[in-house]
């Protein structure tokens, strides 16, 4: 059970509420209240509010302020019940024989008032009445004071819930302008994706995809892709049916990325990166796969490239470090052998060292022309 400072807060909570609800413009509160004031041949009329420290007057007849101290004021009393408070007589009444309304140029000596309940079932205020002479109502007023209580008590409601359905209103109304520009955003960073990005359900039929898989599709497949096609009549035109066994690894929540080669007749190879991901909702379930797939031929084509430059420069590495030194290391030893020995003949060496000279002469020019590929 709630303490009663707990209750009061919460009763307070609920009368600011009402009070930032703006009931002064309404007509039909002014209404009542000259109903009131007439019903009791009354001088003034009122509906109120009580917060923390103030009384607020929320529309009224024969009164101009907007509010008034709280504690000095009847209402604080009236609210502590669900029944009708009179005061025939304030000045024979202990509570309010003192209080400035009474004593002072206000001059009250009468009062009637019922709390009006919030629809959370707070007393968060009153419709009431106020006289100069002391009264005696009869049982016919009072039952129409109930009455007119009731109906102050449904227009509260009534502009509560208009006032709930427009904060709604205007939150959904952010809220899908937000979701707006997020899918704009979104959009456009899903098109501009240079590479194929589409969404496939458990069933590998496409929910999505973007505007390069549209044109791969109508261009070179002569496929007009819509949503909710089924891709394995895709993937067996382009022999990729292999592929099918990844893609339920990924529904069961793997993520695969491989690298195919695709050979189209008609159309030269080009190599794809595909990168396979589990789809997942909100709460993580599995909903389907989601496929990016990039063209990476330019790469393919310059890693062979790489690779037959570095199959080149090991060739000439190779004749390098061997094949020059068998021919060069035969021209120095006759080149030494006629430096240092006496009386020897060159004619018969003069062969050998033609030969050796050839031979590094082809290893020279092959060298070079292999450089020259390097190059090119």
């Amino acid at each position: 059970m709630l303490s009663p400072f707990t209750l009061e807060t919460q009763r307070q909570a609920a009368a600011i509420r009402y009070h930032e609800l703006q009931f002064d413009k309404e007509k039909s509160l002014q209404d009542i209240v000259k109903i009131a004031s007439y019903i009791f041949n009354a001088p003034i009329a009122m509906v109120t509010l009580v917060g923390e420290e103030l009384q607020w007057i929320i529309n009224a007849k024969g009164f101009e302020g907007k509010e008034m101290p709280r504690e000095t004021s009847f209402c604080t009393h009236a609210i502590q019940s669900n029944d009708i408070m009179v005061v025939e007589d304030a000045l024979q009444d202990e509570r309010f024989v003192s209080v400035p309304a009474v004593t002072g140029s206000l001059n009250i000596r009468f009062y009637a008032g019922i709390s009006l309940k919030s629809t959370d079932g707070y007393n968060v205020g009153t419709l009431c009445v106020y006289d100069t002479k002391p009264v005696k109502p009869t049982e016919e007023q009072l039952a129409c004071l109930q009455g007119l209580n009731r109906q102050v008590e449904m227009i509260m409601a009534s502009k509560e819930q208009a006032s709930l359905l427009k904060n709604a209103y205007n939150t959904l109304t952010t809220q899908h302008k937000q979701l707006k520009e997020s899918e704009t955003k979104l959009k456009a960073i899903y098109e501009s994706f240079e590479g194929f990005h589409f969404l496939l359900d458990t069933h590998l039929s496409i929910v999505s995809y973007n505007q390069t898989v549209a044109n791969y599709f109508q261009n070179d497949l002569n496929w007009p892709v819509k949503e909710g096609d089924n891709v394995l009549g895709f993937i067996q035109v382009l022999g990729l049916s292999h592929l099918l066994p990844i893609i339920k690894k990924a529904i069961q929540g793997e993520v695969i990325i491989t690298e195919e080669k695709i050979i189209q007749l008609g159309i030269n190879p080009i190599w794809i990166r595909f990168n396979f991901s589990p789809a997942k909702d909100e709460e993580g379930n599995i909903i389907g796969v989601s496929v990016n797939a990039i063209n990476i031929s330019l790469r393919k084509e310059r890693e062979e490239e790489v690779a037959h430059q570095n199959s080149l420069l090991k060739e000439i590495a190779q004749i390098q470090s061997h094949e020059f030194r068998g021919p060069l290391s035969s021209l120095m030893g006759l080149i030494n052998l006629a430096r240092y020995e006496q009386g020897i003949h060159m004619d018969e060496y003069l062969p050998l060292m033609d030969k050796a000279a050839q031979e590094l002469d082809k290893r020279i020019h092959q060298s070079v022309r292999l450089s020259s590929k390097l190059r090119a």
